[in-house]
């Protein structure tokens, strides 16, 4: 019990000195300048508007409070960069991100506004903007660590035309504190792309989000990626003298106006299991649920407590702020014979919740013939669902599942499947979801996978697709943010993870850890149609705390329009932290990270 005590008196210590150390961090600003120039009278380009919008989001997601400019004119880009270093401020951190047309003139280089004419040499001083005119903004405000980010080194219909000038942008030495990054090598030039983004700044958009790295591990991988896409033709290049670290997004990040108590909650949760998790001792476990009844290893922490307890004959963890029944599902020690049924399986009063109508309906269920399944809704009192008499259990299974799913409008579990009991299978999958969850690391997988980032070439849809699921997917889904492996990795690993919803159709099958396999809620009915989608709203609703928290849908692979149909369904419903995970179970398994056996969350 020593333990216990000294983690009631220890933890309220430390979440004050988190919270102040985090309030200390949340005074560093984090201010950035956008500038994405397309429109030009001479070599209009495709990408750098929404190469500029893309990154706005991306950075403002990360803490910055961000300028945009979108095909500027000279005197509105130095208008921004007047701004740009007024907004700055001593110890803070400062991004300049400019995609368009640049040109090198004798070593130096200079970013091109919409509206330049540029005849001859000496007008590029006097019709562009000097590179250096934002070092120099950079420099006066003192700011700890500033960042040069130029997609400009695009092939320049200006720079044939003088002898000072070469190809690409030329490279620059970065004064202290600052990292200077290019498309691609100086004097070399990149391809302006051919999708929604640039090459260079699609990988650089994936790499900042990836949780954990250092802005030059970020970088790194915007290099490899480039690289091997282009198959060596374009490798980007940096220039830095940075003296601290940075991180776009930190393996606990806290929030741009400052942590949560959450933020500090998700730190002290892995030290104290981190103290008891190898512990043979039930009381120790029993002190972290005390502090974490719903924490994420809770679920491992009530089996291993319920272990010890069958060993020792001694009572199980307690039961005071428990999570709901489908993270605690009931275990059956014995396995089921075959010639007769044990006497939990008839005994509806073991079933937590279910109502007079239920108990009854459940003794009709035990008189039924074979291929009969019996599903209980989790939340207590919800409701329930059986059939009977199907043509093989599996069908038994989602026949019981949808006609609980439908009454209940929540997660429901299969209680019973003919003469066995179900209830052990949900307790492995949470056992093993969160064992494998504990498991995750970030850093562990680079790249993608099973063609999860491939264009198919086709345009993203509005309305729902109704037949030929298992076809070649768009890239982006509206309302929703397509995520890639790297970055789901690290929204697991980290200590408040999304909630997982798994489309796909057929048996069971290997899924990711923690996932709530929710058959059907891709499919498109030709009656019903809009039932479903609120149906599939009032399930979702039930796992979490507001339509603000993430939400990510994922099925088999790219080739898969039931997680389009799903993360849609969704977004329309108003959720608005949506994330479709486009490569799916055929990518997690790719990128060799831990899987677990599915089992049925709800049918539709």
């Amino acid at each position: 019990m020593r333990l216990r005590f000294v983690a009631v008196w220890f933890l309220p210590m430390l979440a004050a000195m988190v919270l102040g150390i985090a309030a200390q961090a949340a005074d560093v600003r984090r201010i950035a300048l956008v500038i994405g120039n397309a429109d030009y009278r001479e070599g209009a380009l495709r990408n750098p508007v929404n190469d500029a919008r893309a990154m706005t989001a991306a950075l403002t997601e990360h803490g910055f409070s961000v300028i945009l400019r979108l095909n500027a004119t000279k005197p509105q880009m130095e208008e921004a960069i007047a701004e740009f270093g007024e907004q700055l401020g001593e110890g803070g951190t400062a991004l300049f991100y400019f995609a368009g047309h640049g040109i090198q003139v004798n070593g130096r280089n200079f970013l091109i506004p919409v509206e330049a004419e540029i005849r001859s040499e000496p007008r590029v001083r006097l019709t562009t903007v000097d590179v250096e005119a934002v070092l120099d903004q950079m420099g006066a405000a003192r700011s700890r660590v500033n960042i040069v980010i130029l997609d400009a080194c695009r092939n320049n219909p200006f720079e044939r035309r003088f002898r000072g000038t070469g190809g690409g942008l030329a490279q620059m030495n970065a004064p202290e504190g600052t990292l200077i990054a290019y498309a691609t090598a100086p004097g070399a030039v990149a391809a302006d792309g051919t999708g929604a983004n640039g090459l260079y700044t699609e990988e650089l958009l994936r790499a900042i989000r990836e949780p954990g790295l250092k802005v030059e591990e970020v970088f790194k991988s915007v290099r490899a990626g480039v690289a091997r896409r282009s198959n060596g033709a374009q490798i980007p290049w940096e220039s830095s003298s940075l003296v601290g670290d940075f991180y776009f997004r930190e393996l606990q990040p806290a929030m741009a106006a400052g942590p949560s108590l959450l933020s500090a909650r998700q730190a002290l949760e892995l030290a104290l299991w981190d103290a008891v998790k190898t512990s043979q001792s039930a009381a120790e476990l029993q002190a972290y649920l005390d502090q974490f009844p719903n924490g994420t290893f809770a679920p491992l922490a009530r089996t291993r407590i319920a272990a010890m307890a069958e060993r020792k004959g001694a009572p199980g963890p307690s039961a005071a702020g428990a999570r709901p029944p489908e993270y605690r599902p009931r275990t059956e020690t014995k396995p089921p014979v075959a010639t007769a049924r044990p006497a939990s399986i008839a005994d509806a009063t073991a079933i937590p919740g279910l109502s007079k109508p239920g108990r009854e309906a459940y003794q009709r269920f035990l008189a039924g013939g074979e291929h009969r399944a019996f599903a209980v809704a989790v939340a207590k009192g919800a409701g329930f669902g059986w059939t009977a008499g199907n043509e093989d259990a599996n069908r038994a299974v989602w026949s019981a599942a949808y006609n609980c799913t439908k009454s209940a409008r929540s997660i429901c579990q299969i209680h019973a499947l003919n003469q066995s009991l179900e209830t052990a299978s949900y307790e492995r999958f949470a056992r093993e979801s969160a064992e494998a969850q504990a498991a995750l690391r970030t850093g562990t997988v680079q790249g993608y996978f099973r063609d999860e980032n491939r264009d198919f070439g086709v345009p993203p849809q509005e309305m729902l697709r109704a037949a030929g699921y298992h076809a070649d997917t768009p890239l982006t889904l509206p309302g929703a943010r397509t995520i890639y492996t790297t970055e789901l990795l690290g929204m697991l690993a980290a200590s408040a993870r999304p909630v997982l919803v798994d489309t796909l159709d057929g048996n069971h099958h290997r899924t990711l850890p923690g996932a709530y396999w929710m058959r059907g809620a891709g499919n498109v009915k030709a009656e019903g149609d809009e039932a479903v989608s609120e149906l599939l709203g009032r399930v979702t609703g039930g796992l979490v705390a507001s339509k603000a928290t993430p939400v990510i849908v994922f099925c088999l692979s790219s080739q898969c329009w039931l997680s389009y149909n799903a993360a849609r369904r969704l977004v329309l419903q108003g959720y608005n932290q949506v994330y479709w995970y486009r490569g799916g179970v055929e990518a997690w398994r790719a990128a060799g990270l831990p899987m677990v056996r599915s089992v049925i969350h709800a049918q539709f």
